[in-house]
């Protein structure tokens, strides 16, 4: 799965991304942040969702109540067949 999300630039709040992921099992293969621009950066991140422990939507939910993200949006996600 991928998901962009648009992150205040402050310290420790990609660090909060990661936790939320870790906490749900999923997998981290690549992060591609670009440069902040107006106090806000783009995030990028692939993830494996095969052992999650939380439903997909939960995770973003998660995700979305971090006090430094803007937005979060699907990209990509494997089909599960």
């Amino acid at each position: 799965m991928s998901v962009v999300i648009m992150l205040n630039d402050r310290s420790g709040a990609l660090a909060e991304v990661l936790k939320v992921l870790a906490a749900a099992r999923a997998n981290v293969l690549t992060i591609n942040q670009g440069i902040p621009i107006h106090g806000v950066s783009n995030v990028s991140i692939f993830f494996d969702t095969q052992f999650l422990i939380l439903d997909i939507q939960t995770v973003i939910q998660n995700i979305e109540q971090l006090q430094n993200v803007k937005s979060v949006e699907v990209v990509g996600q494997k089909d599960s067949n």
